[in-house]
């Protein structure tokens, strides 16, 4: 039963994620660009180079030759050995798109806000324990993809995203947000699972119309703020394994809510108005005290909806 329910959840997830998969930022017209998988082949290209892939070079340190591909827009330096960024890649003032994921990078300079055409930036899979401010001044940020690395807070100035999509800082140390989602009005995706956030009064204040996805799983929040309920976009929410033991009501105004995850938690029942919730196709409550007539009420008053208890 527990591997069929492990099932489930999974196939919910990715769903979810294929949803949003038009969201991530695809660099300009990559098929009609050769892709250069070594620096002495992009040295010897009679074309203009623009991508660039040095993944799994097992690269200690960055090309002294990089910083002569002035017009690079995409740039996978994906699986190496780095420890430090140095001013070579700063001089890539065309970048669009860099990844770094998976290596054992520390720290960010504050010069990343020089690269200021960057759409999309991985550093998933490092060590980076502060995010500088100055990635607040990448104004054409679409996607940035911070999971997996050892950050505690995330500065205010993220504020100036104004066209960030799809963000994900799932599995670092956050307990503190410093961006507020009402001054980042095109994103639509937001992970921040597997942190230690204990509240979320200053994330929403206001209205937020884009938003669609939330994930904000395995942290340690004991109650949701009333305001929730202004996040008129959201379709999916995730919100397992916190210590919730109960919900405010205004949860029940997300009348565009289709995905509710809300196993390994403390309630025993739901908010009254839960049958306002008209969108809601799967809700999961595995691993909460809920008593057989709560249960019985939540599936009278969500007739349509697939609910799963245990």
């Amino acid at each position: 039963m527990k591997f069929i329910f492990k099932c489930l959840i999974f196939l919910i997830l990715v769903s979810a994620a294929c949803k949003q998969k038009a969201s991530v930022y695809v660099s300009p017209s990559p098929e009609s660009e050769v892709i250069y998988g070594s620096i002495e082949e992009a040295l010897n290209a009679k074309k203009t180079v623009k991508c660039l892939n040095l993944r799994n070079k097992e690269l200690y340190s960055l090309p002294k030759e990089l910083s002569q591909f002035k017009s690079l827009q995409f740039l996978n330096l994906m699986k190496n050995k780095l420890n430090l960024l140095d001013k070579s890649l700063f001089e890539l003032k065309h970048l669009e798109e860099l990844n770094l994921r998976d290596n054992v990078i520390e720290e960010l300079p504050a010069s990343i806000g020089e690269l200021k055409a960057l759409r999309q930036i991985d550093l998933a899979k490092n060590k980076v324990q502060m995010m500088p401010v100055e990635m607040g001044e990448l104004k054409l940020m679409q996607n940035l993809f911070f999971s997996f690395n050892q950050l505690k807070s995330l500065p205010v100035e993220l504020n100036g995203l104004s066209e960030l999509r799809f963000a994900e800082f799932n599995d670092n140390k956050l307990s503190d947000i410093g961006f507020q989602l009402d001054k980042l009005p095109k994103l639509n995706h937001l992970n921040l699972s597997n942190n230690q956030l204990k509240q979320l009064n200053s994330l929403f204040p206001l209205t937020i119309h884009g938003l669609k996805v939330l994930n904000l799983e395995k942290n340690l929040l004991d109650t949701l703020p009333e305001n929730i309920g202004n996040l008129t976009s959201l379709n999916s929410l995730i919100l397992s394994f916190n210590k919730l033991q109960s919900l405010p009501e205004n949860l029940c105004k997300l009348d565009q809510l289709e995905l509710l995850l809300l196993s390994g938690n403390q309630l025993k029942s739901l908010p009254k108005g839960i049958s306002n919730l008209k969108s809601l196709k799967t809700l999961v409550l595995v691993g909460n005290p809920i008593s057989i007539e709560e249960k019985l009420r939540i599936k009278t008053q969500l007739p349509n909806c697939t609910i799963v208890f245990e």
